[in-house]
């Protein structure tokens, strides 16, 4: 049998060439498993297996370099237009004046109203819109200057699942150098919500959206059972642990807006979303509430708050 290894090739070139390796071993594979006469023998088999967990190590450890090839990460995250950044208030909207909105001592809802006020059709319009994030629609990673012609000049109300190396499905997890690790992912977000703070006229800051279901959706992040599995336990304060480390790891990217977690009673199984759920009871969906009460109780501090920049 021709030994799938025999070309030697460079962790660099490994995943470009995928199908030199997958070829010669499944040709093997269907000449013995056609021919009635052959016997596979135990050792035939173990050669097929070392060959697949060598292919499967060398594949991951090729994805692995790619995810963590340098990028210049500052040390100390600062501001470019500093004039904006005053004592205790954000100029968010460039005009020199506290408004009531970029008041933070000011009542909630008369804040809202202000900034309601000072919107045009278009700005409201974006704030009701989520944009998938890098390699999914968005074909940036950081900001350039054509976002200041594209849809999202006047703000956008979500950027979802940004630079969490999710591509698509059947694909490797992006090699974008700002997907891990944690520090340069936060950085990156930041740049990004430099963006929206700075270059939009009213300087309403994104949220950063991810999906949260079992574990945070990242490229390195601690992933729990289904929702439908972590049910079946009836141990609350087992989902309160993962809605818990959840938000902390979100947090700890710069992520603002967790999917998580979901109360809806499953009733049909037929459903493709059913393992989200926690059961077909309510009971058993009220463990849930657990999970969103950690979730929720994860506020920003330090640097993480600098990667929320949300209105305080």
């Amino acid at each position: 049998m021709e030994d799938i290894f025999s070309k030697r090739k460079t962790l660099r070139t490994i995943k470009a060439d995928t199908s030199d390796y997958f070829i010669p071993l499944f040709h093997t594979l269907a000449v013995f498993l056609s021919t009635k006469e052959t016997i596979i023998t135990k050792r035939f088999l173990e050669h097929i297996m070392k060959n697949l967990i060598a292919l499967t190590l060398l594949l991951g450890g090729s994805t692995l370099l790619c995810a963590q090839k340098p990028a210049k990460t500052p040390a100390t995250y600062k501001p470019v237009k500093s004039e904006m950044y005053r004592k205790g208030w954000i100029d968010f909207n460039k005009n020199g004046v506290k408004d009531v909105y970029e008041d933070p001592s000011a009542p909630l809802e008369a804040r809202i109203e202000n900034l309601l006020q000072q919107m045009t059709l278009d700005e409201k319009t974006c704030q009701m819109v989520t944009l998938y994030g890098y390699k999914r629609v968005l074909k940036d990673d950081l900001p350039t200057p054509e976002w200041k012609e594209l849809l999202w000049k006047d703000g956008i109300g979500a950027i979802d699942e940004h630079l969490n190396g999710f591509q698509q499905w059947g694909l490797p997890p992006s090699d974008n150098a700002y997907v891990w690790p944690a520090s340069r992912h936060a950085w990156a977000l930041n740049e990004v919500q430099r963006f929206f703070v700075e270059d939009t006229r009213l300087g309403i800051p994104v949220d950063f959206t991810n999906e949260g279901i079992r574990g945070v959706e990242s490229y390195r992040a601690t992933n729990f059972p289904t929702q439908l599995g972590l049910g079946h336990t009836w141990n609350r304060e087992l989902i309160r642990q993962v809605g818990l480390i959840t938000g902390r790891e979100a947090r700890m990217l710069g992520y603002t807006n967790v999917y998580a977690p979901i109360l809806d009673v499953g009733r049909d199984q037929r459903w493709g979303r059913y393992e989200e759920v926690y059961g077909e009871s309510l009971p058993r969906s009220r463990t849930g509430h657990r999970n969103g009460a950690r979730l929720a109780a994860q506020p920003p501090s330090g640097r993480h708050r600098q990667a929320l920049c949300r209105l305080q």
